[in-house]
């Protein structure tokens, strides 16, 4: 009975970490976002850092795995994270080595009254953490106690361990009770408890420890599901890359000398054997990024389908529990859009040439920019029953317009603009040479206005927002020049321009009402801007 009340205090202890510190730990994640990007070296210490504070490699593969669903993280970035957070989970187990079992009342006595009496978050979460060591070290010292006291516990426990086939077995049941768990600090510490009191040879229990490092890939591929695109890869990956050093690793286990140390030093072998596995892993895995990066394109490719294009790529519904993050990616989609409405821009002078493959693939784009458009403002109006900052809720709000304005102009195009093209092919009208260079003119100014909108909204920088402020101004002005122009030849009687002149001011008046869409979008990437870029 000890020893399975001790199960369940130090599993308590391990899902209370989990669970709480996950909440702490989203500023973190949020910053490791940020500087993944940059080098490997900070990719792998993002994934140590999440790991640490998720308490759980298992915790940690889930997120960033959710991540890389999310479009935040690519497989390259990704990829020396897993490793990062593996030899980051270590941590864990060479805490519950140290085996502070006289400690753990004071732990849990110092940690309930920090939390009971204190607000400060920083307080409340050193508190918790005293208080999961505490359970995890009584529930330690409780199992200790239930297998030196209990014959019938430790009968059971040779039975059971009689029974499994060597170490195959053992790595096996390792792997085994590390999926159910979700949690291979747990199986660990209970691993060496059992090798402390005589219930284990080193050997198996090693093995045991391999077997549970490969099972924490399994949490991730329960998500899969879920998950689409690169989360799902990195998940099914991450399966590969961690199950087969874990198999290499067992095969040698026998012809490692160290193991070979007496059983009082039990905890910390296996501890000290459980981090510099994962931590030479990571050194032989981590340089074959490229490679194994260039394979898994070679293997599973990501390109989405055109059905795929209908759905938001960086934006998913769980981030909008994270605002800043939800924020980020909402940017992203807007510049999505801003690329969908380009390659809707690149067809027109094609519709008006008389394709009509190109007037079809416009429609098909603009149903596309409706969907996005639509489901970014519904999940970021959703924010609004979260705890939205106020500067994060005018953020969100010019989000929102900026999708809005960008629709506009999808419609435009394929309402309006399409429409003309269709009443001139209609009527096998034709422009004058002088309205044709002046309506492509216009329309390579118009391009190169949504192309700096585009970027503008991924760089959301205060000098680009201002320059396409001005360049707008001057493309409203050279419109106002055309419609003088096409005036001038309607007086000297061009024929060209007489018959052509209804479709020709229409086209000259949608550019401009484009043209005020964009200045409309450029009014909300002020409001995006940082205040300290204002």
């Amino acid at each position: 009975m000890l020893f399975l009340t001790g199960i369940s205090l130090f599993f308590l202890g391990l899902l209370l970490a989990q669970q709480y510190l996950r909440q702490a730990g989203s500023q973190l994640i949020n910053r490791a976002v940020d500087v993944v990007s940059k080098n490997v070296i900070l990719q792998i210490f993002s994934g140590f850092l999440l790991a640490l504070v998720l308490q759980s490699s298992s915790a940690a593969t889930v997120v960033i795995i959710s991540l890389a669903g999310a479009g935040l993280l690519a497989f390259s970035e990704a990829y020396p994270m897993l490793f990062g957070a593996a030899v980051g989970s270590t941590v864990v187990v060479q805490i519950i080595s140290l085996r502070l079992f006289d400690a753990a009342p004071l732990m849990l006595l110092a940690g309930i009254l920090g939390w009971v009496l204190v607000r400060r978050d920083f307080v409340r979460y050193a508190s918790m953490l005293l208080i999961v060591l505490g359970l995890v070290f009584t529930g330690m010292e409780l199992m200790e106690s239930g297998v030196k006291s209990s014959l019938n516990a430790a009968d059971f426990i040779n039975s059971v361990l009689y029974h499994i086939p060597g170490l195959w077995g053992f790595f096996a049941a390792g792997f085994a009770v590390t999926a159910i768990f979700q949690a291979s600090a747990f199986v660990i510490g209970v691993v060496m408890i059992l090798t402390l009191k005589g219930q284990m040879q080193i050997l198996p229990a090693m093995a045991i420890v391999l077997g549970a490092n490969a099972g924490t890939a399994v949490t991730g591929v329960l998500a899969v599901p879920m998950l689409y695109g690169e989360g799902r890869r990195i998940a099914v990956f991450n399966v590969v890359l961690k199950c087969i050093p874990a198999m290499l690793f067992c095969v040698l286990l026998p012809h490692i000398p160290v193991l070979a140390l007496p059983g009082k030093n039990a905890a910390r072998i296996i501890a000290n054997f459980h981090f510099f596995y994962n931590l030479i892993v990571l050194i032989l895995m981590v340089p074959f990024k490229t490679v194994v990066t260039t394979l898994a394109d070679k293997v599973w490719s990501v390109k989405p389908s055109l059905r795929e294009e209908f759905r938001l790529e960086h934006l998913k519904p769980d981030l909008t529990k994270t605002p800043s993050i939800a924020l980020r990616q909402a940017r992203k989609e807007i510049a999505r859009l801003a690329s969908l409405v380009i390659e809707m821009a690149n067809l027109i002078p094609y519709a008006f040439s008389g394709d009509r493959g190109a007037i079809e693939e416009i429609r098909k784009r603009d149903d596309v920019v409706d969907y996005v458009e639509k489901n970014i403002r519904m999940l970021l109006t959703h924010m609004i029953k979260e705890n939205l900052s106020s500067g994060d809720a005018k953020i969100q709000m010019a989000i929102v317009l900026t999708a809005n304005h960008l629709e506009n102009i999808a419609d435009v195009m394929a309402r309006n603009l399409v429409y003309l093209a269709e009443k001139k092919m209609r009527k096998a009208l034709d422009f004058s040479q002088e309205g044709k260079e002046e309506l492509h003119r216009l329309h390579r100014n118009l391009l190169h206005l949504l192309k700096l909108l585009r970027t503008a909204v991924e760089k959301n920088d205060r000098r680009l927002v201002e320059e396409l402020q001005q360049e707008i101004n001057g493309f409203k002005n050279d419109v106002a020049s055309c419609h003088i122009q096409h005036l001038q030849r309607l007086q000297e009687g061009l024929k060209e321009s007489i018959v052509t002149s209804s479709v020709h001011i229409d086209i000259l008046g949608n550019y401009e009402r484009i043209a005020d869409y964009i200045l409309d979008c450029v009014y909300m990437l002020h409001d995006m801007l940082p205040e300290s870029k204002k």
